[in-house]
């Protein structure tokens, strides 16, 4: 009779499950924002933004850190070869990576203007015990199976395996340098969709390398929460104005109605030119 051995078995998963459910850390989420410049007194609308960000987050640790001040808070040896002939775009990439993995938190771009808590966002982390929450931005995307995540705002615990994934892309892309990095990619397989479309570019490496974790690297168990760029990070740029400069120069100067879009992510063409001053008051 096999029954015996069934009943073993089926009572030994059971277990197994039992222990490790048990054994599981319990999910930590800090209420830690991470946020950063190249250099220790960032320009003079940059501290506002931050101030704004204190001022709508009283509930969280705004935490900011330049380039300097981060490198000189870490072990020399785990700073990767070439990180200073990156330019400060990448630089920034691989710190809000580093730093999310050991701390956990949101690492928040200081371009990012807050007309309300982001508590909301914590709150879907949480409830979903996400590894990683992130925007993703439908306008580089053309496989509906791999969301194009941007890195302005990232939500994840301490040790997200996730996010591990992702350093340890971008320290190989490092490593091997950016342009041949993106052609391994290439041969790899992975799909890198709208991203980096022309021959050398390589502006948006650290896309591509969560394109490289999505696709091909994912654990079957992460948890990834997505919200959408060009709902409210992207609203004015992208549905409102079509990405048309002027369009969106305009648009930033009603200050009622940009202060009516929860989180507006600028990017440095949307700052050229404009006072963005009315909008942190």
């Amino acid at each position: 009779m096999e029954y015996p051995f069934i009943i073993y078995t089926l009572g030994f998963l059971v277990l197994v499950l039992f222990i490790m459910q048990t054994n599981r850390k319990p999910y930590n989420l800090p209420k830690i924002v991470w946020t950063h410049w190249d250099t220790d007194t960032p320009p003079a609308d940059t501290q506002k933004t931050i101030e704004r960000m204190r001022k709508m987050l009283p509930d969280w640790q705004v935490n900011f850190l330049s380039t300097g001040q981060f490198l000189e808070s870490i072990n020399q040896e785990e700073i990767p070869a070439y990180f200073s002939t990156l330019r400060v775009e990448a630089q920034s990439d691989w710190i809000r990576l580093k730093l999310l993995k050991q701390y956990g938190g949101c690492w928040m771009d200081s371009g990012i203007i807050l007309n309300q808590s982001i508590n909301n966002l914590y709150r879907d982390c949480v409830s979903n015990k996400a590894d990683l929450l992130v925007f993703k931005i439908l306008g580089k995307q053309t496989n509906p199976k791999y969301p194009v995540a941007e890195s302005w705002l990232l939500m994840a615990p301490p040790q997200s395996p996730v996010v591990t994934l992702w350093l340890e892309e971008f320290e190989r892309a490092i490593k091997m340098k950016f342009l041949q990095y993106k052609t391994a990619l290439q041969q790899e397989g992975v799909d890198l969709q709208k991203i980096m479309v022309q021959p050398r570019d390589t502006y948006l490496m650290i896309h591509s390398c969560f394109q490289k974790v999505l696709q091909q690297r994912l654990p079957p168990n992460a948890k990834i929460v997505y919200h959408t760029a060009e709902d409210t990070m992207f609203k004015l740029q992208a549905k409102d104005c079509k990405w048309d400069q002027k369009c969106i120069s305009k648009k930033l100067q009603d200050v009622t109605y940009c202060k009516s879009i929860p989180y507006i992510k600028l990017r440095g063409a949307d700052r050229k030119g404009v006072n963005i001053l009315p909008l942190l008051d």
